[in-house]
């Protein structure tokens, strides 16, 4: 995604230390960097985070505002998504006339706030569970993997010690054979 916005400015605000890192070592122009989720969801760190992204796309520092994320459709699959997040769109009919109340001024506000903390809510658990099924999934391999490993060495010591009894077996048949000589 960054690299088809050629020459046009992208700053970013990451979540999570893995993205924070790996912009950083390579130079990337970071606004702010929110480290505190640790995995689970927080309120008060998600409204802190639609509070700056709000307040860059409301002051004209930024055009557009994108959430880049791991989208989860199932546990063997996550996919990564580019969504647009600010810079909404409305069509609304201009033969069309609504009767709102209070006014439209004050539902749309509290309309687009609720949708704006309702779509990052729905981004960051998204990111959270695909998080979430990936050390699930790699931990049921690394499981299966360590049992296989131990039927292996259990049936490789059963073979070394049946390998000692037979040796000490004959040791004593032959022993027996030449003092009967």
């Amino acid at each position: 995604f960054l690299s088809t916005q050629g020459a046009l400015s992208v700053d970013l605000v990451c979540v999570g230390k893995k993205g924070y890192n790996y912009f950083r070592k390579r130079k990337a122009c970071i606004i702010a960097s929110y480290n505190e989720f640790h995995g689970k969801y927080a309120d008060e760190a998600v409204n802190a985070l639609v509070a700056v992204l709000s307040g860059l796309f409301l002051s004209g520092k930024a055009d557009k505002i994108y959430l880049a994320y791991t989208k989860f459709t199932s546990s063997s699959r996550q996919a990564p998504c580019v969504d647009t997040f600010l810079n909404l769109e409305a069509s609304v009919g201009k033969d069309v006339d609504y009767l709102i109340e209070p006014d439209s001024a004050t539902v749309l506000t509290e309309l687009i706030a609720t949708f704006i903390n309702a779509k990052m809510r729905t981004v960051l658990l998204d990111a959270f569970i695909s998080e979430h099924s990936s050390r699930v999934m790699a931990m049921g391999e690394a499981t299966d993997n360590a049992k296989e490993l131990l039927e292996e060495l259990v049936l490789l010591r059963n073979k070394v010690r049946q390998a000692s009894i037979t040796r000490d077996i004959m040791e004593i048949v032959s022993a027996a054979e030449a003092l009967k000589g």
